[in-house]
């Protein structure tokens, strides 16, 4: 017989397959042409199992970016702590970005893409729950670190600005085609021009 929890897992197993078919298909052919078919036929699924899972394309959509952003924290989250100092946190935030791009670009095109689409308004008090989860230990760090005499005085969206901004704009340009650099050598010149940035004069 099978248990709740067994039935949980084999679920939740079945959204992340149906998930990972619709990241392909909106990669692959854009928002418009990637049909609930077409991510049925990808998933191997049936209709029954994809609209159990998901009502609407938009539904889709919106769980994608929401699981690509859970992926993207997560990687980032492991990168500071209180017993961390700060050039060894910063560099390490700068280097998980880039390594989190460099092996989920199907997950950061997706992100870069569709921020601001439609069917993200449906999905912004998941966002923004996912977003305070994220920021609060960070933002403490920040404080910690602060206080320790290590970084500048700056507000935490100004610390954000300057660690992620160049590590945002080099990921844009990676995924374009535009460079083709050694990410590894990328994250240890960008981490290196962000602590300047950023620590005590």
């Amino acid at each position: 017989m099978r248990t709740l929890n067994s039935h949980n897992s084999s679920s939740e197993a079945k959204r992340a397959v149906i998930i990972g078919a619709a990241l392909e298909c909106f990669v692959e052919m854009g928002f418009t042409q990637a049909t609930m078919e077409k991510i049925r036929e990808r998933a191997c699924v049936s209709n029954g199992s994809l609209y159990h899972h998901f009502g609407s394309k938009e539904e889709l959509a919106a769980a994608a970016y929401i699981e690509g952003v859970k992926s993207y924290q997560k990687r980032l989250g492991g990168a500071v702590s209180s017993k961390v100092p700060a050039e060894s946190g910063v560099k390490a935030l700068v280097r998980r970005h880039l390594n989190w791009v460099h092996e989920n670009k199907a997950w950061a095109v997706f992100l870069f893409r569709t921020r601001r689409a439609e069917f993200m308004k449906a999905a912004e008090r998941n966002l923004s729950e996912e977003n305070a989860r994220f920021f609060k230990p960070l933002s403490e760090w920040f404080v910690e670190r602060k206080e320790a005499g290590e970084i500048r005085d700056l507000s935490f969206p100004l610390y954000m600005a300057l660690i992620l901004g160049p590590c945002q704009e080099y990921s844009r340009l990676w995924l374009a085609g535009a460079v083709n650099g050694n990410m590894s050598r990328a994250a240890a010149e960008i981490g290196e021009g962000v602590w300047r940035s950023v620590k005590a004069d």
